[in-house]
């Protein structure tokens, strides 16, 4: 019999959609909005509505992770499917907060880029992460806030200092702007709020959460990309995480090994609204390596076909 690792991997913000799509396919999120008399969720709280779907969509598949993963504010879907957050009522109280600080900060309405290779190029992954690092350090006010895969980075900073660095007529790969609220995980822009700010009152939240224990799936970090040891390891790359870079694609790296490490095959479940964004994330990552494979659920009527035949799904994806 086949030995499965089943890890959650929890989607951010960024993924939302249109304001329509998003309330057809998480129809019972859109009524809690509703009862809650918010008519545009996905705009006025757009943390809240990812954590809240992603949340949502975890119970209704009821499959007990080994490992769980969020990307971006996916972390906390992450930590409440894990049961450290008690509950997303619980969380989505800490994340109201971390959403208002971060709005706070505004330096312009496309103060990130998606880069990606050209599309002939030949060079290692590895060599092209290093070389957008080496671009980013040349240039005042960028960074790198995400690393999504190995093809797919994200840079950071206000809308002057982005059109500074990408001005050139060449550069050593495409870079296509993305229009979000704000500079998403750069130092520049957000320690200050996380630190002073976020920091107390993280520290008051998490007075409520449940410890991390060996019982509970293992929880990896956006911060280190490694596993989460401690209560104490947990507030201080929480805290990190609102400002530092997003090392979603080595923790992707970590987990997919420590399973082949010891024989497992790797169930990677896709949660959160975002129709495959990270499904292409994690393939992206993994390429054509063998023993994995990546089961999307951004809909709450993919999460009970799962639930109520998990065979049939898969089949189903092709």
């Amino acid at each position: 019999m086949e030995r499965v690792i089943k890890v959650g991997t929890f989607v951010g913000q960024g993924t939302l959609g249109k304001e329509s799509e998003f309330k057809a396919k998480h129809p019972s999120v859109a009524s809690l909005f509703e009862a809650l008399k918010i008519s545009k969720p996905t705009i006025a709280l757009p943390q809240i509505s990812a954590y809240r779907a992603s949340t949502l969509l975890a119970t209704h598949l009821g499959v007990e992770f080994d490992v769980v993963l969020g990307h971006s504010v996916g972390e906390y879907s992450a930590l409440t499917a894990a049961g450290v957050i008690p509950s997303s009522d619980i969380g989505s109280k800490t994340i109201s907060m971390r959403q208002d600080l971060m709005d706070t900060v505004s330096v312009g309405k496309r103060p990130a880029a998606m880069i990606t290779p050209h599309k002939d190029a030949t060079e290692d992954p590895k060599d092209f992460i290093k070389m957008v690092e080496g671009f980013a350090d040349q240039h005042e006010g960028i960074s790198i806030g995400l690393y999504n895969s190995p093809t797919w980075l994200v840079m950071v900073g206000s809308d002057e200092a982005l059109d500074s660095a990408l001005k050139q007529e060449k550069l050593p790969f495409i870079a296509r702007r993305i229009p979000l609220k704000g500079p998403f995980h750069s130092e520049e822009h957000y320690k200050e709020v996380a630190e002073e700010q976020f920091r107390a009152i993280l520290e008051k939240d998490m007075k409520g959460w449940n410890p991390i224990t060996k019982d509970i799936p293992a929880i990896y970090s956006n911060v280190t990309g490694k596993r989460y040891l401690s209560q104490e390891d947990l507030f201080a790359n929480l805290v990190r995480q609102m400002y530092s870079p997003v090392f979603f694609s080595p923790a992707i790296e970590r987990i997919y090994r420590s399973a082949r490490d010891i024989g497992m095959q790797v169930d990677f479940f896709d949660i959160g609204p975002g129709d495959r964004f990270l499904s292409t994330l994690i393939q992206q990552t993994l390429r054509d390596n063998e023993g994995y494979r990546v089961i999307p659920i951004n809909t709450e009527e993919q999460a009970t076909a799962y639930r109520i035949d998990a065979k049939k799904y898969i089949e189903s994806l092709g």
